[in-house]
């Protein structure tokens, strides 16, 4: 039954362009990885899960685009702090001496918008057990993901203990909770996290990070389409 399932796809996977072999078996890989440690390393696992995502995107994306337009795509907020300050010229100034380090940021958040898998078709009853499953929701909530990932290998600050936690099940029957439980707020290990902090858990990030290296998969092994997803 496995085997009926993935064989199309298997061989499918034949058309794919040799020279973009090497991504998506370097993005399998830590995928796999990140599956194999979840349960006794969770904050490796989003690590590992974040950067498969990222080797797919480097594939697809050259070119993250303009100075000006990664800064705005990775940090909408400081754009609007630097408008508010200094306009459209302090923006372009700023973005000129840091837009450089944040084009991973812009790939990556350009690769998950354009190969997002389509929204669970079981999914919590209770809203408050859900992300937001919309284009600017989920932008949102994966950009905070990122810059954890970031944090946690530059700085050496893992990802909030609550994301780390397996989901939650209200009753048996249930379906998983996509994002951590918390209240006003969440406590542990001397740390404090409000909501806003806790974007996803590890199960709902694995859906998304699955789904969007699937489509890429699936798009790379179109034989009538280039490797850029806007072909």
């Amino acid at each position: 039954s496995i085997r009926r399932h993935r064989e199309p796809r298997v061989k499918r996977s034949q058309k794919v362009q040799t020279k973009q072999y090497v991504s998506l078996i370097r993005a399998c890989s830590l995928y796999q990885d990140a599956l194999w440690v979840a349960e006794s390393e969770p904050n490796l696992s989003w690590l590992l899960l974040v950067s498969s995502v990222e080797t797919a995107a480097n594939q697809v994306y050259t070119s993250a685009g303009s100075a000006d337009e990664v800064l705005r795509e990775a940090d909408p907020v400081l754009v609007g702090m630097l408008e508010t300050s200094g306009g459209a010229e302090l923006v372009a100034n700023v973005a000129k001496q840091i837009g450089h380090m944040m084009r991973a940021t812009k790939k990556f958040l350009e690769f998950v918008n354009h190969f997002m898998p389509n929204e669970p078709t079981t999914r919590p009853d209770e809203q408050w057990n859900r992300v937001d499953w919309t284009q600017a929701g989920l932008k949102t909530l994966v950009r905070k993901v990122y810059s954890y990932r970031s944090r946690s290998l530059h700085d050496g600050i893992p990802f909030p203990v609550p994301m780390l936690e397996p989901p939650y099940y209200r009753t048996p029957e249930s379906c998983a909770s996509e994002v951590p439980l918390k209240g006003l707020s969440s406590h542990s290990k001397g740390g404090t996290w409000l909501p806003d902090d806790l974007p996803m858990n590890l199960h709902c990030f694995h859906y998304i990070a699955r789904g969007a290296l699937i489509k890429w998969w699936m798009h790379m092994a179109e034989p009538s389409r280039a490797a850029s997803p806007t072909a």
